[in-house]
Order: structure tokens, then sequence, then C-alpha cells
């Protein structure tokens, strides 16, 4: 998923327009699902977030605010499922 800035930011020597993230993977969702009640707040959902693209701290750390609301807003899109999961049974 590629995100478009609505306001690019310069670090270092370049300029950044857009953010990719990749799609997410259970070790990715590990420490959210044991500490849930955490990752309800924003800035666990933007570390998250940030986890999940080629870039650093520092350089989400210049995000705009409206970008830094889209960011968090795509992180939950990650975490709330799309489609049914599979019934699974727990008896052995």
């Amino acid at each position: 998923m590629i995100y478009q800035l609505k306001t690019p930011i310069k670090f270092a020597e370049e300029y950044i327009t857009e953010i990719e993230f990749r799609e997410p993977k259970c070790k990715d969702i590990w420490h959210i699902l044991e500490e849930w009640d955490k990752y309800t707040q924003k800035a666990y959902l933007l570390d998250f977030a940030r986890k999940l693209t080629r870039h650093s701290k520092a350089v989400f750390d210049q995000l705009s605010v409206l970008d830094t609301y889209a960011v968090i807003k795509i992180a939950i899109r990650f975490l709330e499922p799309t489609q049914e999961t599979p019934e699974i049974s727990l008896q052995s």
C-alpha cells in the first residue's frame, strides 16, 4: 500500500512524497495482541505503522499532523480483518 503525503518532507538530501507500507505478518502484530489495551493509543499505532515502512523514526517525526493521522488510520486498517476468518476447532 502506498500513501501519498499531503505535505512532502525533506529528510537529509531526500524529498519524501510517499510512504510505502508492506503487508504485516504475524510477527508484526504478536506484541499488539499480547497488549491490546496499549495499542488503542495512537502513539503505539504510529510506531506499528512506521515498522511496516522503510523509514526511520526521524522521518516520521517530520510528518505533518494530517499525514500522521492518515498513517495511523492505515495501521488500524491493517489490524481490522476484512474477510471472515475460518472456523477452527481447538479440540484434539
